[in-house]
């Protein structure tokens, strides 16, 4: 038996795939031929809608055998497909997290801050007490609190307050910002991953550090260069030591970058960083154990503000469209739209955004959309330096109506 209709062919550079109206020719041919050329094809026709639904079939069935295949590349595999492939790197997608808070507990002394003590931030996210402790003498004790909910959050310094009360608790407040947490890592940011990875096993080199230190549990993100001159050198603000590695690390314990660090340096390496942590090294000693010091970077938080005109026609109150503009850029801006977030040491174009913004509501029509370092931006673009972690809240992103 013979058909019309085009195959898939398997190439020396790949699958070709037949286009949808080739499919429908073929189609339509078979079907003419089967009833002696005798039919005549015309938009809601029996015949018409009968070649419709066989092109259609074979579309979708090309569609699902492109999709098969790209899995089985790592660079365009994504879900399951992509855990898979990534197992042969020894990886493991990294789950959501919890935005958590250094929160100072003041009261009596005495009274104990139980785990799951409940405080709330200014836009009422509730946060549980992670580890629980006593009011010493001093009348306050510092506890790390958790969100309920997994992914980021941005947590102004002074801005928590208790939410369930216990007797003898009298106030909380978070001296510093809070650690935001993630999403679930999406497909580029884990195939971001997967390409550091490859180095890993390497030794002395930057790309090995960041390989090792962006598979480490809670790391969001992780930037790294080198000054092999034997002078200073300024890079966005921050100097190199000479001969020194430099890594600026957003998540992660300290212990575990320091660590990291250590493994993958060469002896005689230098640091660059504001943060310095000791590492013991047991392994081939004998106490008393050695002891180095690893120094690495903490980023500084680098607001970034949206602003956007658009032309609402979807009936919907502009309450309600501006609320899921906001909630759509900072899914993105984060990357949970599938998509790659915002990175240290990165280019972020105002471009990147425009789907979120498009897809708050149908139809929505956007004017302009510009984004900056300040309230009312009017830049197409935005760099956050090697020292700088983007972050943004729905504070920062201002919806216009005209």
């Amino acid at each position: 038996m013979t058909t019309s209709i085009p195959a898939p062919q398997f190439t020396a550079t790949g699958l070709v795939i037949p286009s949808s109206a080739d499919v429908l020719a073929g189609a339509v041919t078979d079907i003419n031929a089967a009833f002696g050329n005798k039919l005549t094809f015309v938009e809601g026709s029996a015949e018409q809608q009968l070649a419709d639904t066989q092109a259609f079939v074979v579309t979708q069935k090309n569609a699902a055998l492109a999709n098969t295949l790209a899995q089985i590349d790592p660079r365009t595999a994504s879900g399951v497909w992509q855990d898979s492939q990534n197992k042969l790197y020894d990886l493991s997608r990294h789950p959501a997290t919890a935005t958590t808070v250094l929160v100072r507990c003041s009261g009596k002394t005495g009274v104990t801050i139980p785990l799951g003590a409940t405080i709330a931030d200014a836009a009422m996210n509730l946060y549980q007490a992670i580890t629980t402790g006593v009011i010493p003498a001093g009348g306050f004790i510092d506890l790390t609190f958790s969100c309920t909910v997994t992914g980021p959050i941005q947590v102004a310094p002074g801005t928590v307050k208790i939410y369930t009360g216990i007797s003898g608790w009298d106030s909380a407040t978070n001296l510093v910002a809070g650690v935001p947490g993630r999403y679930v890592e999406n497909r580029g940011d884990f195939e971001r991953r997967r390409i550091a990875s490859v180095a890993r096993n390497g030794q002395g080199q930057v790309s090995s550090v960041v390989g090792e230190v962006g598979d480490i549990p809670g790391v969001i993100d992780v930037y790294g260069t080198d000054n092999k001159t034997g002078d200073p050198v300024v890079i966005d603000g921050v100097t190199l030591l000479p001969h020194s590695v430099y890594i600026c690390v957003s998540g992660g314990t300290d212990q575990d970058i320091a660590q990291a660090l250590y493994v993958n340096t060469s002896d005689g390496c230098q640091y660059t960083g504001n943060t310095s942590v000791s590492v013991t090294v047991a392994e081939n000693y004998v106490p008393p154990y050695p002891v180095y010091t690893s120094k690495f970077q903490r980023p500084e938080d680098l607001q970034f503000y949206f602003s956007t005109t658009v032309q609402n026609l979807s009936g919907q109150p502009n309450s309600t469209v501006e609320a899921q503009i906001k909630a759509n850029i900072l899914a993105a801006f984060n990357g949970g739209d599938g998509g790659e977030r915002a990175h240290i040491g990165a280019l972020s174009i105002a471009q990147r955004y425009l789907p979120a913004v498009l897809s708050a509501a149908n139809p929505l029509y956007v004017l302009s959309l510009y984004m900056g370092p300040a309230p009312n931006p009017v830049g197409l673009t935005m760099y956050a330096g090697i020292g700088q972690v983007p972050v943004c809240s729905a504070a920062n992103i201002l919806v216009n109506f005209a």
